[in-house]
């Protein structure tokens, strides 16, 4: 949610005013768009790139748009507050610490070329 969190700021600087629904709305789009381009392009955002991970099948093959869109889709869930605990619970009972997502999704981050 970086993205976001950096548009809301340049969005709101120097506004006491909170955000309209329809303005959380676009940038939650941006957020999820970004996600699912980048991740669909090259497997990874540039905060994965950065860290040298990337999104993979988990039989190791490239993960395809199908799948990427579910594992973005399920985000939502991820950024819902009182579900924290269930991500959580789902990172700690999966041998590869999978988000609900990737579960879903049959996916799994790894580490680039691994």
């Amino acid at each position: 949610m970086l993205v976001t969190t950096v548009v809301i700021a340049v969005f709101r600087a120097g506004q006491d005013t909170a955000l309209t629904p329809a303005a959380s709305l676009v940038f939650s789009l941006i957020t999820l768009v970004y996600y699912f381009a980048g991740e669909v392009a090259t497997g990874q955002t540039l905060g994965k790139h950065l860290l040298g991970i990337e999104v993979r099948r988990t039989d190791g093959a490239r993960a395809d748009s199908g799948r990427i869109a579910v594992r973005t889709l399920m985000r939502l869930v991820d950024y819902i507050p009182i579900l924290y605990g269930l991500g959580l619970v789902v990172m700690a009972s999966t041998r590869r610490r999978q988000r609900l997502g990737d579960v879903l999704a049959g996916t799994v981050v790894v580490r680039r070329g691994g």
